[in-house]
């Protein structure tokens, strides 16, 4: 059969609406516009171009795909209302941060390991990966990033935490309920001593603290690209108080 012959016989399902993106088409055929993704004509077009079989299917449909969606039992609104004037968190500089920062040598030295920089970090930051700067250059970057090195962290214990006197402690406004607890979901067997280690290096850095508080929310870990685990909380409910 020639190609051209199966685009022309497939003109009809393309022109009676179900091609064209109608609404009423996928009501048509029990489809939720809202939820349906088509391809289209020119997708179709391309794929039988490409095509390595030489029998094509007459009364081929348009495929839809179904994306996933919330219940509306499971939506939460927002509460409406506004943050009361003493719970709004306060910024300020005591001090110009441009007033202490180290002037740019002109003739920058060679890198020497730092407390937190070391020689084998600073490999693995690569900073002339494509060869774009100059030796001279390179000094110089690599200078700044030494004289400011505590600014980054390469793993849980080295993260900082905000300064009280640049910020106020954060507190959450909310309105009347009820607390909840929410029972978590199983943590498998095989994954519970690298899990454990997470919570532990969280409290060990400040970043989690250990609480009496009367509410429990899900919470569960994601895979990162390099393989560690980042833990993840379900705070469904929070927009609504």
């Amino acid at each position: 059969m020639n190609i051209d012959d199966s685009i022309g016989s497939r003109g009809d399902d393309f022109n009676n609406g179900i091609g064209t993106g109608n609404s009423d088409s996928y009501l048509a055929y029990g489809m939720d516009p809202s939820i349906c993704k088509q391809i289209t004509h020119y997708d179709l077009l391309n794929r039988i171009a490409h095509s390595t079989s030489a029998s094509i299917p007459l009364n081929t449909r348009p495929v839809y795909a179904i994306r996933k969606y919330k219940p509306m039992d499971r939506k939460v609104k927002p509460v409406s209302t506004t943050t009361p004037e003493d719970v709004k968190i306060g910024r300020r500089f005591p001090s110009d941060p441009l007033e202490f920062l180290p002037e740019l040598p002109i003739f920058p030295p060679d890198f020497k390991p730092g407390l937190r920089l070391t020689q084998e970090r600073y490999d693995a930051l690569d900073l002339n990966k494509h060869g774009f700067l100059w030796p001279e250059e390179l000094k110089l970057v690599s200078w700044v990033i030494q004289q400011h090195e505590m600014v980054f962290a390469w793993d849980e214990s080295e993260m900082g935490l905000f300064r009280s006197d640049y910020f106020d402690p954060v507190i959450i406004p909310t309105i009347e309920h009820t607390p909840w607890q929410h029972k978590n979901i199983p943590i498998p067997p095989g994954l519970l001593p690298k899990v454990l280690k997470v919570l532990k290096d969280k409290l060990n850095a400040g970043v989690c603290e250990p609480s009496q508080s009367s509410y429990r929310s899900r919470w569960f870990c994601v895979l990162k690209k390099d393989g560690t685990l980042r833990p993840t909380r379900l705070l469904l409910l929070y927009p609504s108080i």
